[in-house]
């Protein structure tokens, strides 16, 4: 229940209110204006050509101007290192819109973020993470404003001016891989800068729509991609354009949860029947060792039922303290497992329910057949049995 929880408020901050539109290889077989296409062409790789265009962005806006909020645009420079002396910090490189830097939604420790002139001018500016600072300023966040730093990617050197500092938040649900000195973090350029240092493919890859609202994701979802394809992909032979959507990913690991909580729950279900077969068995040597107490209660006028009934009472109330235990157990290590995998610890009351009504059960099922067999004994016999 931890980790769901945690899960599902990791997934909220994924937007699930943005619509990708992504350039991707053609699959079917259909007579275009390039000719037949088939499963059996040769492909070849992606060129300007077939990249998303900022005429497309705009015709997109204007198309669907009643369900797209904004339009986020990235261009990746690439992952590099940023040096300074024997100091060094892992970075990746990339440009965003204003929308783009909006939707990001950093938190400011010091200095500013990109101005509108920023963005105009494609000036060489930067903001940085504080696991940056840690790495390269001793982690004095100040000290790093206005200090230009030289960025190698791929061979090239690149420098910046840094002008704001913002703070890191892992994205990786709690679990972190790398110390936070080799922790590799963005570094953020205005998006006409970082084209411009591509010097090359002028379009995007992908894009991302934020929609109006969760009813206008579904609109862009089943509508931008093909308005995109029959406009500007019609004799395009060997790409064309889809869409995602963070909300069928996140659906989907939602699914593969609730098949691993179905898992668990059968594994819990097996341990049940064989603690089931073992309260069974205890109770069937106890009413062995007490046949001659079966036998003079029921010489006394104990009938059936009250001895059916005495046994199957102790049976749940056996059941209901192995269960309290068990819970008991069970609490304190799902909140200390929750804490080592930094989760927040979350105690399910209706699952506490369930789990005691379970126990009753399992008692009165498995506590049935022993009670039913001594509440059956003849009194006669019971007093002899030595």
């Amino acid at each position: 229940t931890s980790m769901s929880n945690s899960l599902a408020e990791e997934f909220a901050e994924f937007g699930v209110d943005q619509v990708e539109l992504y350039v991707t290889e053609r699959d079917d077989d259909r007579e275009g204006h390039g000719g037949p296409m088939r499963f059996d062409r040769p492909g070849r790789d992606m060129k300007e050509e077939d990249l998303i265009t900022e005429e497309m962005v705009e015709y997109a806006r204007e198309e669907y101007s009643d369900s797209i909020k904004s339009v986020l645009l990235e261009k990746s420079v690439g992952e590099g290192t940023a040096k300074n002396g024997s100091l060094y910090a892992y970075v990746s490189v990339k440009g965003e819109n204003k929308d783009a830097m909006d939707e990001a939604d950093l938190k400011l420790l010091a200095g500013r973020f990109f101005t509108a002139e920023d963005y105009k001018s494609g000036k060489k500016v930067a903001m940085v993470s504080d696991y940056f600072c840690d790495n390269m300023y001793a982690g004095d966040t100040e000290a790093a404003l206005r200090k230009q730093v030289k960025v190698v990617v791929g061979g090239n050197y690149y420098t910046y001016t840094v002008v704001g500092v913002y703070e890191y938040s892992n994205s990786g649900f709690g679990f972190v891989t790398t110390t936070k000195a080799k922790t590799r973090t963005d570094l953020y350029l205005p998006l006409l800068t970082a084209k411009e240092q591509m010097h090359g493919k002028k379009g995007y890859e992908s894009v991302k729509f934020v929609a109006s609202s969760i009813n206008d994701t579904t609109v862009l979802d089943e509508n931008l991609s093909e308005t995109i394809n029959e406009k500007y992909y019609g004799k395009n032979t060997f790409y064309k354009v889809g869409t995602y959507t963070n909300a069928s990913w996140i659906e989907e690991t939602k699914q593969s949860m609730n098949a691993m909580s179905l898992a668990v729950s059968l594994i819990a279900g097996i341990s049940l029947l064989v603690g089931g077969i073992g309260v069974m068995n205890i109770m069937l040597v106890s009413i062995t060792e007490r046949t001659r107490e079966i036998g003079t209660r029921k010489a006394l006028g104990a009938t059936n039922g009250s001895i059916r009934i005495q046994f199957i009472t102790e049976s749940i109330v056996l059941c209901l303290l192995g269960g309290l235990i068990g819970m008991s157990l069970g609490i304190v290590a799902g909140l200390l497992g929750s804490k080592v995998m930094g989760y927040t610890g979350h105690v399910d009351m209706m699952s506490i329910l369930v789990s005691v009504g379970f126990s009753a059960f399992i008692g009165i099922f498995f506590g049935y057949y022993p009670a039913n067999k001594a509440a059956k004994m003849n009194p006669i016999e019971a007093l002899r049995y030595e």
